[in-house]
């Protein structure tokens, strides 16, 4: 779905098309655990969880797209661009039965010693 709805994306916008994704600096676990430790925090546990998502309909997947990262890019397009973006996506679900999504999470935490 990340490509479908990117696609979309620069087919409405192709200005907003993969303009920035902030979670890239953190997508892999070894990326998350050198930020940790650059910003001088302990080894840092990290816990992937790679998970798929059921889709009841080909229209849940439009409010879980609302409660990701990509709501800042949906939020800039207009009311027909948006329209046609999700279309496009609901669309491919339905054409292609697609019944669930991934939707990955690293959970991280560190503690930093304090200065003495």
């Amino acid at each position: 779905m990340n490509t479908i709805f990117w696609n979309a994306v620069r087919t409405a916008r192709p200005d907003l098309y993969k303009g920035f994704n902030p979670w890239d600096r953190t997508s892999e676990a070894e990326a998350l655990r050198a930020i940790f430790v650059e910003a001088g925090a302990e080894v840092p546990n990290i816990v992937v969880d790679m998970t798929s998502h059921p889709l009841g309909s080909p229209e849940d997947w439009w409010p879980m797209v609302l409660g990701t990262g990509y709501r800042g890019t949906i939020e800039q397009l207009d009311a027909e661009a948006r329209s046609r973006v999700r279309n496009e996506c609901l669309d491919f679900i339905r054409a292609t039965g697609t019944q669930s999504v991934e939707a990955n999470v690293l959970y991280a935490s560190a503690v930093k010693p304090q200065p003495i």
